[in-house]
């Protein structure tokens, strides 16, 4: 999937990104 494809106002990010959100939650589903 490239950047463009995706759908306006939508943030790219990885791992990283993910699990530094992720510490804000109760849940985490990382795989």
């Amino acid at each position: 999937i490239k950047s463009e494809e995706l759908i306006d106002d939508i943030e790219v990010g990885g791992v990283a990104t993910y699990l530094g959100d992720a510490t804000n939650s109760t849940i985490n589903l990382f795989i």
